[in-house]
């Protein structure tokens, strides 16, 4: 109420919510309406696996909750490199497109190792 203009976000693990194991469906789902109730606008969902059963709970979630779904492929590898082996261009392109069916509302790249550089 007090910031009506900025928009609040959050990380969720997907099937972990915010945790660092996986809680039942109904956890997550009741996690997530708490949390848009309590503020939250943006819910950046990812799996650190790029998992998608977990990121679809997370989707899931989040968009019954009311709230904006920014679904997140995790990085690794070097994308201008085809000899890198399974995480080249292709798989994120597919990645992006199975979030899209989800249903995400915005796609982002999470580069925790920082590999993303401009030359990959």
């Amino acid at each position: 109420e007090k910031v009506p203009d900025i928009p609040f976000q959050m990380l969720l693990r997907g099937a972990n919510a915010v945790g660092y194991t996986n809680y039942p469906d109904n956890v997550v789902h009741k996690f997530c309406k708490q949390a848009q109730a309590s503020g939250i606008d943006i819910f950046r969902v990812f799996d650190s696996l790029n998992y998608l059963e977990n990121l679809q709970l997370g989707v899931d979630a989040a968009g019954e909750a009311g709230g904006f779904v920014e679904g997140t492929m995790s990085y690794t590898g070097n994308v201008a490199d085809p000899t890198k082996g399974k995480y080249n261009l292709e798989y994120y392109v597919k990645l992006a497109d199975e979030l899209v069916a989800m249903g995400v509302h915005s796609l982002a790249i999470k580069d925790m190792a920082g590999l993303l550089t401009p030359a990959a």
